[in-house]
């Protein structure tokens, strides 16, 4: 193994080596106890006492030696993989932990000092402290220029994530990053493919649909797999007496175990993958004659496919035709020994696709909530969840759980869609649950509640939308020091709303001016 490889296992960027057989999961502490890391007062007083300021901290490293620059950047790693494990994949981080967090670091001041421009963090984000701190570490203390860079752009990934919207700033920074890496080209094939995906995700969340596809046609080319769409006569209904050609693809797979090993118990106690159940459609297209075995998929090669779709679902407009074409890739990795996150990520995915179907619309329900009941089950290891989150496009928790409420609304149980908006916070949901209950005032209510609690642009703007109020909009622009691109975009949407349009085009051409990534979500 050369020495950029060992260095990339010893820092959980490659495992080659990692066992097949997994201890009892109480004992799996390897490679480090992240837990006493991120509990260590010695580590932590470096960055208090340095207020977190990079170049304060520059300074007080300087007297280190290289072992202790390896032990903060592993205190950095930590950070990052906790945040995600409480942020994305569950389950909670330990009461001890949880305590020791609260009690030392203010939630609110690190939700601040990560906002990027004017894109605020999620107000659901939890321990913020960890994500902020990783991304000092990955800055500033140099272990390996691959290993810095690698790690840095992991939280260039999460913070994207947590970010209310999408930021510009962020693509300058990823594309700033992107440069710099070097060495890539000597790595082995598995390796680079798995990097290519990390790259792919973060440029998918910022829309960058060019350099996606760059990076998705080339871990293809590394991991020698191709796929065709194909016709094969099926059936879809229980009672469909004459088969039709039905679309699948066919996958060619020209390497075998090119990629790295996978856990036996990272493929354990995943959220189910649930069932159709339907009375009419079958749960899976019922084959007329001998259909080719598809081929077993790597984990790699499952995140290859993961990461595909995404990119079919920003980069094409959302028919049923197109959704056609992504059913079979979805059926295909989960008929596979996924891991965690993959599972997740498919199974989101799906329901997305399923949600505006009658026949579909029940598995939706029953598969969200069993996902979100799986992030709170100590089972799978959090280790296992997390190492294949960078390379899924894995959402954090609120996001799913948004996604649950959505579902909620489409199947009618508007009320139980209000309790999860009201938890966490979603408060343009929030409004159109009231106004279906026909309890527009309560909506304003509940904004104006929160406006005394912590006056924000985003309130504002949705007071104005609640109460049809123009001056709110005037407000959260003023408060945003003339900046904010959802002020304009709101206000941009009230005049529209009211097929005013000679007033609304300056507004949205301002909101676009300041920020062009704005999106309508379809991740």
């Amino acid at each position: 193994m050369s020495d950029t490889l060992y260095l990339l296992q010893e820092f959980l960027l490659y495992n080659d080596d990692a066992p097949k057989e997994d201890p009892p999961e109480e004992k799996i502490t390897w490679p480090w106890n992240m837990d006493e890391y991120i509990t260590s007062d010695e580590i932590w007083k470096i960055f208090k006492d340095t207020n977190f300021t990079p170049i304060q901290i520059t300074a007080r490293l300087e007297t280190f030696e290289q072992k202790e620059f390896v032990r903060i950047f592993k205190f950095g790693i930590s950070c990052l993989v906790k945040f995600v494990q409480c942020n994305f994949t569950g389950p909670e981080l330990h009461k001890d932990v949880q305590n020791y967090l609260n009690e030392k670091f203010d939630v609110a001041g690190f939700i601040k000092l990560l906002a990027v421009g004017n894109e605020e963090v999620n107000v659901n984000c939890v321990h913020p402290v960890l994500l902020f701190t990783a991304k000092i570490v990955f800055e500033i203390v140099d272990v390996h220029p691959l290993v810095n860079l690698w790690w840095y752009w992991r939280s260039l990934l999460i913070h994207q994530q947590v970010l209310e919207e999408l930021s510009p700033s962020l693509l300058t920074n990823a594309d700033a990053i992107y440069k710099q890496f070097s060495g890539v080209s000597e790595l082995p094939d598995k390796v680079k493919a798995s990097l290519y995906l990390e790259f792919t995700q973060l440029y998918l969340q910022l829309r960058h649909i060019t350099k996606s596809k760059e990076h998705i046609k080339s871990a293809k080319e590394l991991l020698a797999v191709k796929y065709d769409f194909v016709g094969i006569l099926g059936k879809r209904t229980k009672y469909q007496l004459n088969y039709i050609a039905q679309l699948s693809i066919k996958v060619t797979k020209e390497k075998e175990e090119v990629t790295t090993n996978t856990p036996d118990g990272a493929t354990r106690n995943l959220p189910a993958n649930v069932p159709l159940n339907d009375e009419v459609r079958l749960n899976t297209i019922e084959f007329k004659g001998e259909k080719d075995e598809p081929p077993v998929l790597s984990n790699l090669e499952q995140k290859l496919f993961i990461t595909i779709i995404q990119e079919m679902l920003i980069a094409k407009p959302m028919t049923e035709v197109h959704f056609e074409e992504l059913q079979p890739f979805l059926d295909l990795i989960l008929n596979q020994e996924n891991t965690y996150s993959v599972r997740v990520v498919a199974c989101l995915q799906r329901c997305k696709m399923e949600s505006d179907n009658r026949r579909t619309i029940e598995r939706c329900f029953s598969q969200c909530e069993e996902i979100i009941n799986s992030m709170k089950r100590d089972s799978p290891h959090f280790l296992y969840r997390v190492q294949d989150a960078f390379a899924t496009g894995l959402v954090p928790v609120w996001k799913v759980e948004a996604q649950y409420g959505d579902i909620l609304l489409d199947i009618g149980l508007v009320k139980n869609a209000l309790d999860v908006f009201l938890k966490i916070k979603l408060w343009e949901e929030v409004i159109v649950c009231y106004n279906l209950l026909k309890m527009k005032d309560k909506a304003a209510n509940v904004i104006k509640e929160q406006l005394e609690v912590k006056p924000t642009v985003k309130l504002w703007c949705l007071l104005g939308d609640a109460t049809d109020d123009v001056s709110c909009y005037e407000k959260a622009w003023e408060l945003s020091k003339r900046r904010s691109h959802r002020a304009q975009r709101h206000w941009g949407n009230y005049f529209f709303n009211k097929r005013q349009y000679e007033e609304c085009i300056p507004h949205f051409e301002k909101s676009v001016s300041i920020n062009p990534l704005q999106h309508l979500d379809v991740s």
